[in-house]
């Protein structure tokens, strides 16, 4: 699932081999996507502060449904990047969402994941939602309270690598950290947002779907 960018361009370079003896004006193209995708639908992924492990009561994603479409909340508890890279492809073929909004790193800075690891499966889930013709945003990841100080430090890194990553692909992105800092008053558990935490998390991804889908 995960490596669809790669089959394609696998079959682009076979194709080339077989086609009219190599010449590059053989008209040959990586296959079309054949999916129609649905308006109404959209999808977030992410962690436990997506799918709202923790007693916060209803996550950004929910509060999210106020804009009169259909949300699909695909995020799962203690998960890191890796796993949405490995179900985008899943994901964009079953629901056929027109927008996906992302929100993993938190788990993958505590588990000691390198940072260029972490952008590798972002940069893939970027890479398959465009394929098939999505819109999707990315956002910058809270600074918990969890955190040591040197892994608030990688999670700042992570944060101005993922802005970099939006601007590479021509993508929004949603700056949560610029509210979600290393406050304990925006923590239940030093992991898991409170109700106020939550909505600066729904306020900052709310603008970029305003300015990607004008809802």
């Amino acid at each position: 699932m995960r490596n669809i960018i790669y089959v394609c361009l696998g079959l682009f370079f076979v194709s080339l081999f077989f086609g009219c003896g190599g010449s590059s004006s053989s008209g040959t193209d990586i296959p079309e996507p054949t999916l129609v995708l649905d308006n109404s639908v959209y999808i977030t992924m992410g962690d436990g502060i997506t799918s709202g492990s923790g007693p916060s009561g209803r996550t950004w994603a929910e509060r999210l449904r106020v804009i009169g479409v259909d949300i699909i909340n695909l995020a799962v508890s203690g998960t890191h990047s890796l796993y949405g890279a490995d179900h985008i492809d899943e994901y964009m073929q079953e629901y056929k969402p027109s927008l996906v909004m992302v929100l993993y790193g938190v788990n993958d800075i505590s588990a000691g994941i390198q940072l260029d690891t972490i952008i590798e499966n972002l940069e893939q889930i970027i890479q398959v939602v465009q394929y098939y013709g999505g819109n999707i945003i990315l956002g910058t990841i809270p600074i918990v309270t969890k955190y040591s100080h040197l892994e608030a430090n990688e999670a700042r890194d992570l944060n101005y690598r993922i802005e970099e990553l939006c601007v590479k692909y021509g993508i929004e992105c949603a700056a949560v950290s610029d509210k979600m800092i290393y406050d304990p008053d925006l923590y239940l558990d030093d992991l898991h947002p409170t109700l106020e935490g939550h909505q600066y998390i729904e306020d900052a991804f709310r603008i970029k779907i305003s300015a990607v889908m004008g809802k």
